[in-house]
């Protein structure tokens, strides 16, 4: 776990398997910010629970979703392209 401000955001994609992406996207960052300061989802059940969790508001859609949390050390690093 971690303590601090951390960055939680809601991947979508229409046409595919957006759990894959979002593990792509954090493993091409992983280097960059550092191991285990980007978290994302790693199931369909993790992401209903994650998505559940922090997006309870968020309605059943054609559209698939997954969680993606940029933890402090993540943040503390700066931004992505900047």
């Amino acid at each position: 776990w971690s303590k601090g401000l951390s960055k939680v955001l809601v991947l979508e994609r229409l046409d595919g398997d957006v759990i894959t992406m979002a593990q792509d996207i954090v493993g091409t960052l992983t280097p960059i910010y550092g191991e285990e300061s980007i978290y994302c989802s790693g199931s369909e059940w993790e992401s209903l629970r994650d998505l559940e969790f922090f997006f309870s508001h968020l309605g059943a859609m054609a559209v698939e979703r997954s969680l993606a949390l940029i933890k402090p050390a993540g943040l503390n690093k700066g931004t992505i392209g900047g």
